[in-house]
């Protein structure tokens, strides 16, 4: 009977709680017309106690984002007290709940304590996600952890990684000024630099290049693995790669304006050392995995125009020949026998086989007795056809001499489209193809 008695008891504190949140928002958040005086009002007339009505106050007006309530109620002398049961201030809450600005208005009125919640989440994991300078060189002066690790869901790294992912320029240099470690690892294995190159990352382009060269003017290993033994040049090439699948969204011109400024972090990576002759699975190196990647692929159709338009991938035989310039093997081959050049060529990419020959790709690598039309076969069987003529001639006038063999190959591709071209691809022939083609069908 009590137990029942105390339960009814404790859903109608519940019950009475909501409803006076509810005549809070409604009255000081969706009107503007309340006055100061409206708001202490409030506090005296529904808490008997004024101290924790100002706390209850405080942390409503934090999840809401109500900027003007707590800087009254500051102004007035509340303090920042803890306003839960996880240990969090005003200050924690309002970076949780990434209202940056109100971050920094909470720490006009803080002390120097670097104040921690009980996951580990600091002042200064705070004040280096907002880029408050003032605040993280005050906890610096009282000598606070710059390696101290937050271990809730969101936010399970130091402050220089937390500084990195919100694109931080000035705290990220503070720190690593005052000693914070390059080489320090997040809860996913992540050193700072493998932090810089994800797709999802809302680090501007700007940022991204004078934070690389922050951590490596800081002495980072330019060829550190990941937990999943990833390097930064394989994580560079990853994210090449989404940006090329994300083109059918954001467009051709913007895709090129994306891997150009990717091209000079790249450049950045290789002057510093970094392993451009790293072997990947398979024994693929870098050559291997950008020139059969999208990364290359020679053009980009774009189907929602009214009439559907061939646009030209300019960046990728300039990555090619970044990788090339840097010392990246042209004649490696991985565990297929494969070499750049001969992927080049399967994949019908004129301006990559070009470049790899002007680095000394030697040209008596290929073997056309491969089924090189099992190659990016989206591409227009005619189309292919007058790319690979090109190639061809290419090749010949570097002094490739063809076998009987080889001969023969060539021109049962020429005068026969390959076997993958079945009826499912009659829609690609009659966009992009030539009356030769549609008649065959």
């Amino acid at each position: 009977m009590k137990a029942r008695k105390k339960c009814s008891t404790r859903k109608l504190a519940i019950a009475s709680v909501g409803k006076l949140r509810n005549q809070f928002i409604k009255k000081f958040t969706r009107e503007t017309s309340w006055t100061d005086k409206d708001l202490f009002k409030f506090i005296d007339g529904e808490f008997v106690n004024k101290n924790e009505g100002t706390k209850w106050v405080m942390k409503v007006a934090i999840e809401t984002n109500q900027r003007r309530i707590v800087e009254l109620l500051l102004q007035n002398g509340a303090e920042l007290q803890v306003l839960n049961d996880s240990g969090q201030t005003a200050i924690h809450l309002a970076a949780k709940n990434r209202d940056f600005k109100m971050v920094d208005l909470l720490f006009k009125y803080s002390g120097n304590e670097n104040y921690c919640d009980d996951e580990g989440f600091t002042y200064l994991h705070a004040a280096c996600m907002t880029g408050n300078i003032d605040m993280v060189q005050k906890l610096i002066d009282q000598a606070a952890n710059l390696s101290i690790m937050c271990h809730d869901t969101h936010h399970s790294t130091p402050p220089l990684i937390l500084a990195i992912d919100e694109g931080q320029v000035k705290i990220v240099e503070l720190l690593l000024k005052n000693g914070a470690d390059p080489e320090v690892i997040d809860c996913y294995g992540n050193k700072p630099i493998h932090n810089l190159f994800t797709y999802y990352s809302l680090i501007d382009p700007e940022s991204k290049m004078e934070i690389l060269k922050l951590l490596i003017k800081h002495n980072c290993n330019v060829n550190a693995k990941n937990e999943d033994g990833f390097s930064p040049l394989y994580l560079f090439y990853e994210l090449c790669c989404s940006i090329r699948g994300d083109e059918a969204r954001s467009g051709p011109k913007r895709h090129n304006d994306q891997l150009r400024f990717e091209k000079n972090r790249l450049d950045i990576l290789l002057q510093n050392n970094a392993n451009v002759k790293e072997v990947f699975l398979n024994g693929q190196t870098l050559l291997h995995l950008f020139i059969r990647s999208n990364i290359c692929t020679f053009s980009y159709i774009d189907n929602n125009s009214y009439s559907p338009q061939y646009y030209q991938n300019e960046v990728g035989s300039e990555l090619v020949e970044t990788l090339l310039k840097y010392g990246a093997d042209p004649n490696a081959k991985d565990d297929d026998g494969n070499s750049p050049l001969q992927l080049a060529v399967l994949c019908y990419n004129y301006d990559v086989v070009k470049v790899l020959l002007d680095y000394g790709a030697h040209v008596q690598s290929i073997d056309f007795l491969k089924k090189f039309w099992d190659y990016n076969d989206h591409i227009p069987w005619v189309e292919a056809t007058l790319k690979f003529l090109r190639i061809l001639e290419l090749l010949q006038n570097k002094g490739f001499e063809m076998n009987e063999f080889a001969e023969l190959k060539i021109l049962k591709f020429l005068i026969q489209p390959e076997e993958s071209y079945t009826t499912k691809k009659i829609e690609k022939i009659l966009e992009y193809g030539k009356i030769l083609l549609v008649k065959i069908y």
